[in-house]
C-alpha cells in the first residue's frame, strides 16, 4: 500500500505541530499499514538546540515511566492477538535476555526483580545501547532478588500483591504465600 505525495505533506505537517505544540525537542513518527511502513518522518534535534544531530526516521527515544501503559496497551494487544500469553517466559520473545526466565506477567506487574533504575548516571544523561546489550546484559535484578521464582522476590510490594491478585495477601495467583505482617492492601 502507498500513500499520495498530498497525504505524505500533510502527515509531515502534523508531525511539525505535534513537535512545536508538545515543545519537543525531536520526534520521530511512521505509519504502518498491512505490516508495512508507508511512511516515516522526523523532525527536530536530539539535544533540541538548532545546531545538534538531527533527529531522522530512525531515531530511538529510551522510554521513560510514562510509557509503562503504551507498553502495556500494546503487550495485551499482542496477548488479544494470540501473539503471546502473560505467562510466557521472556526468552521465548527476547532471546538471551539475562531476564529471560521472568514471566511477562511479572515484568507488567513489576514483580520480576527488575531493577529500577540504570547503574550509574541519570538514564537521560547517558548515551543509549544497542539491542544487544539491552536484552543481554541492560537489566539487571535488584539486590536481594535472587530467592523467588526465576530470580525473583517472594516478597512483592504491596502494589504488587495488588495487582498480582491479593486476597488479604495470603495467596497469590501462582499458589505463593505470602506474610500478612507487612500487608498494606485494602483487602489486607
Amino acid at each position: 500500500m502507498t500513500i499520495t505525495a498530498r497525504t505524505r505533506t500533510l502527515l509531515d505537517h502534523v508531525l511539525a505541530e505535534a513537535q512545536r505544540d508538545g515543545r519537543l525537542p525531536s520526534v520521530a513518527a511512521g505509519l504502518v499499514r498491512d505490516g508495512a511502513l508507508v511512511w516515516s518522518g522526523a523532525v527536530g534535534t536530539l539535544d533540541g538546540r538548532a545546531a545538534g544531530e538531527a533527529a531522522d526516521d530512525d531515531t530511538q527515544y529510551r522510554m521513560g515511566s510514562i510509557t509503562k501503559t503504551f507498553v502495556g496497551v500494546c503487550v495485551l494487544r499482542l496477548r488479544d492477538a494470540g501473539r503471546l500469553d502473560l505467562g510466557d517466559r521472556l526468552e521465548q520473545h527476547v532471546p538471551g535476555s539475562s531476564l529471560g526466565a521472568v514471566t511477562v506477567e511479572q515484568l507488567l506487574s513489576h514483580a520480576g526483580g527488575v531493577q529500577a533504575e540504570t547503574g550509574g548516571p541519570w538514564w537521560e544523561r547517558t548515551p543509549g545501547g544497542d539491542w544487544e546489550a539491552l536484552a543481554g546484559t541492560g537489566a539487571r535484578r535488584r539486590s536481594g532478588s535472587g530467592s523467588g521464582p526465576a530470580g525473583g522476590s517472594t516478597t512483592p510490594t504491596s502494589a504488587t500483591r495488588r495487582s498480582a491478585g491479593c486476597s488479604r495477601c495470603s495467596t497469590a495467583r501462582a499458589g505463593r504465600r505470602w506474610s500478612t505482617a507487612s500487608c498494606s492492601s485494602p483487602s489486607g
